[in-house]
């Protein structure tokens, strides 16, 4: 994404930096781990991992479509082969893979 001039890896704590010189206090970040597919053996886990891989295979191609054939070059059928390998691996069973979210918060005081 950044060929296209998109920077997607911002962390917490540049976020938590950008707000604390936007004039924010009180900043606080809460981490949670996010399944990628229903593997989890928590019930809420494995559910939101189902949802979480159900969405991403059924829209991979359209989320994939101009990054791949735009800006890296590939043709529409490269790209559909790989997406295919993409999903099989998806819906593995013995890849426990997750998103790290988190959510950062504070307070902006109020002027004098």
């Amino acid at each position: 994404m950044l060929k296209g001039g998109c920077n997607m890896h911002v962390s917490a704590s540049e976020i938590r930096d950008y707000m604390e010189a936007a004039g924010f206090v009180n900043i606080g970040v809460m981490e949670v781990k996010l399944p990628m597919s229903p593997w989890s053996s928590d019930k809420k886990l494995k559910e939101a991992g189902g949802f979480c891989m159900l969405s991403m295979v059924n829209d991979l191609s359209g989320m994939s479509l101009a990054v791949f054939t735009r800006l890296l070059g590939w043709n529409r059928i490269e790209l559909e082969l790989f997406l295919e390998q993409v999903k099989k691996e998806w819906r593995m069973k013995s890849i426990h893979g997750y998103w790290p979210l988190f959510a950062v918060y504070g307070q902006k005081p109020e002027s004098a």
